[in-house]
């Protein structure tokens, strides 16, 4: 590694942040923090004896003391004894961490009027970042969630041992990948840091993908539209070198790999990413680069064959041009489909060229027996069903290869090409869709009665229950945990419209969905119509694209609520190999009676079903703090409008603390210690902010604080019916693994902090 120098003017010089952290009492400002005006970098400049070099990682040892004198803060407990200063383009990066004890009590910094953006790491800790113009002293404020006075410290930076000639050691940071825009779940497929080393004045960002396990290949990535370096390990991950001149940028990456997938062959794909390192703030692009990564899939997979060196050449040069375009940071959707464009034309030319000369192809014999099989074959098919368009092609198809046949001076790679294409017009004859029947005439009021027996309003959107299984086994689908249980039908020309919506989660992780070979119209809330649906009475099957590959979905519409023709409603037609879920799988919505044996399929009105809940912070996996205020178990009661209701209890610690719940804006209904609240109908386990507001958060200023309930339905008890006056129990077993001692010190903080500051505020009232 080469060496990159700090320049020390000055050695033993202390390097102070002052760092004061309460409002209302803030020092002279010594720190030009860059409060996002559009300043232009300025040229670098020593200060107190210290000059910074372009790029450097500067590891600074940092103590915690209070505003007014030298002794010892308590903030000192809940940040890290370290710190880093990365000076990059006339600015200063620096991250402070909060250790787990402050990332649990919910530290936030506050600079300029603004949060800082912070990174919670998987260790537990969470680390902001500020952009700064000067070291020399830093002005933060810090909250903590429900408490609005907080203690006051300063940041005291010890640079007396930076020194010339030192190495700037490789280090390792976290990091994030976004994918159009969003947040992708690294953990899935990657080490969860990357090691960033300092190389001749620029930098190696090491970037770790786990191994996809046996019979699966990690590709390669690119940066600028090159290939960069990779490592192999022995545990079958790989690792990308990625080579780079500053650590605080977005770095725009294409990562690909190789899967196998049972009963479908082996499949590529290309992911367009953009890379973050640390806590630089994220430049992120919503461009969707999947098309053109898709077609550069397609033009790797073309082999030269008989072609010659100079078109194969070609190609090769047009899929190095997409790699470039795909990993332009400054990529647009013109240039998105320009390359698409572009990558096309190139294979359709290197197809339709030359193949090389072979001076002795007239002494050799060319078989054309396959050919004309092949021929034989497809003159036998008949049209049926298919439409003219379908069948019309076919008969194009065989005429060519005919001309083929005929050609005494074809080389025997033509023959097999003229072979190859006609078997392709054959399979896409037999997989085209069916001829459309001529569309229903409507009746006087409006209505028409399609080809599966309902009688509907052209036109008119009708919201359907949905649920999302296995295309294959009719089970539950593992999709199915990503999408909402509604969805909206509408009938017109002859087929339905359908529009399913992915859930939060869903909405991060489904890129794609396809029906009949189609892709289906995302629209602006994330939802995905496809058209052209014949029937609805029988599971629709849809492909739905993720990160990790694309699955076949069936979607299962409730028509039971759609008038029909014969005044009878018309329920799903499962598949021939459903197994109704005999292989003892518990899927969603599947309950168990009293006595532990399995009962009905789905959430029946009438009924009453126990259900584990828990309490997490919201839109995280941590308990909450107000898990202490409610039982471990909830009601729910399935209600005729498609809703359920939920009923659970608050344990005698939370009557005592809350003062009103609330779910989507209102207060929830309250008889006792018993809480009841209307959600829509879930299938599987399912997730409820409930916003709440604490007697001693709202006397201290506090807002109303969200924490999700989480309710495990797939474990649902049916209590069956007659049991409406049944109430939730307010028992509450802790977990036997219990809160951790820096978690208890974290709330005893709270609320040492919490009672020192009403002490305060007594006190300013009684001057008063």
């Amino acid at each position: 590694m080469g060496k990159v120098r700090y320049t020390v003017v000055r050695k033993g010089t202390s390097l102070v942040l002052a760092a004061t952290l309460a409002t209302g009492m803030v020092p002279a400002l010594a720190l030009a923090q860059d409060a996002g005006n559009g300043a232009a970098p300025v040229a670098v400049q020593a200060e107190n004896g210290f000059t910074p070099v372009e790029g450097t990682v500067y590891t600074v040892q940092v103590k915690w003391l209070k505003a007014d004198s030298d002794s010892s803060s308590m903030m000192g407990a809940y940040f890290s004894t370290t710190a880093k200063a990365v000076y990059q383009n006339g600015k200063y990066a620096v991250s402070l961490t909060a250790n787990e004890s402050g990332k649990n009590m919910g530290v936030k910094l506050i600079s300029g009027g603004s949060e800082l953006p912070y990174v919670d790491n998987s260790d537990g800790t969470r680390t902001f970042t500020v952009s700064a113009l000067k070291l020399d002293a830093l002005t933060f404020q810090v909250t903590v969630p429900g408490m609005p006075m907080t203690p006051s410290a300063r940041a005291v930076f010890d640079t007396s041992s930076i020194d010339e000639g030192v190495d700037i050691p490789s280090y390792e940071d976290a990091f994030t990948l976004y994918f159009k825009g969003s947040k992708y779940d690294v953990s899935r497929s990657f080490s969860d840091k990357v090691k960033v080393t300092a190389s001749n004045g620029s930098y190696i960002i090491e970037l770790t993908a786990k191994s996809l396990g046996e019979g699966n290949t990690l590709g390669d990535v690119t940066y600028q539209g090159k290939k960069v370096a990779k490592t192999v390990n022995e545990d079958g991950s790989a690792t990308y070198s990625i080579p780079v001149s500053s650590i605080t940028d977005t770095y725009d990456i294409t990562f690909g790999y190789t899967v196998s997938i049972p009963n479908r062959g082996t499949m590529t794909n290309l992911h367009p990413f953009q890379l973050v390192v640390g806590n630089a703030a994220p430049n992120v692009s919503f461009v969707d680069r999947t098309g053109l990564t898709s077609e550069i899939v397609k033009a790797e997979a073309v082999e030269q064959g008989s072609k010659t060196d100079k078109a194969f050449s070609a190609l090769q040069q047009a899929i190095a041009d997409a790699y470039a375009t795909v990993d332009a940071a400054d990529a647009t959707d013109a240039s998105i489909a320009a390359g698409v464009k572009a990558i096309t034309g190139a294979v359709e030319a290197f197809n339709t060229s030359a193949d090389k000369a072979d001076p002795g192809q007239d002494e050799q014999k060319v078989d054309k027996t396959l050919l004309n099989q092949k021929i034989a074959d497809a003159k036998a098919i008949e049209q049926g069903n298919k439409t003219d368009e379908a069948f019309k092609a076919l008969q194009e198809a065989i005429a060519t290869a005919e001309k083929a046949a005929a050609n005494d001076k074809i080389p025997q790679a033509g023959v097999a090409g003229a072979t190859e294409q006609l078997q392709k017009a054959i399979d896409a004859f037999n997989t085209s869709k069916d001829a459309e029947a001529p569309a229903p005439t409507p009746s006087e009021d409006q209505t028409v009665t399609t080809a599966d027996g309902f009688k509907l309003v052209a036109g008119k959107e009708y919201a359907l229950p949905v649920s999302f299984v296995n295309a294959t086994t009719g089970e539950q689908s593992t999709a199915a945990n990503f999408m909402e249980a509604t969805a909206t039908v509408s009938y017109a020309d002859g087929s339905y419209s359908v529009t399913v919506t992915p859930n939060a989660q869903g909405k991060q992780f489904l890129t794609a969905m396809t029906y009949g070979g189609k892709s289906a119209v995302q629209n602006a809330d994330g939802s995905f119509t496809i058209s052209g649906v014949p029937a609805i009475n029988k599971d629709i099957t849809v492909s739905v694209t993720m990160p990790g590959g694309t699955v076949d979905m069936g979607v299962r519409l409730d028509t039971t609520s759609l008038p029909t023709a014969s005044g009878e409603p018309v329920t799903p037609q499962p598949p021939a190999n459903n197994n109704n879920g005999s292989n003892g799988n518990n899927d969603g919505g599947a309950t168990t009676d009293p006595n532990g044996r399995q009962a009905k399929q789905g959430f029946q009105v009438g009924h009453t079903y126990q259900v584990p809940a828990s309490w997490l912070k919201h839109n995280s996996t941590e308990e909450s703090m107000a898990a202490k205020y409610f039982g471990d178990t909830a009601l729910v009661r399935p209600q005729s409008d498609g809703t359920f209701k939920v009923s659970f209890s608050a344990t005698s610690e939370g009557a005592n603390h809350i003062i009103s719940l609330a779910y989507n804006g209102s207060n929830l209904a309250k008889s006792g210690n018993q809480y009841t609240v209307s959600i829509p109908k879930a299938d599987s386990d399912t997730v409820v902010p409930i916003s709440m507001t604490i007697k001693e958060m709202e006397q201290l200023g506090g807002g109303a604080q969200i924490a999700d309930m989480h309710l495990k339905l797939s474990q649902a008890k049916d209590l069956g019916t007659g049991q409406d006056n049944a109430v939730a129990s307010s028992s509450k077993i802790l977990s036997k693994t219990g809160d951790n001692v820096a978690g208890v010190a974290g709330v005893a903080a709270v609320a040492a902090v919490a009672a020192g500051a009403a002490v305060v505020a007594r006190r300013r009232m009684q001057r008063r």
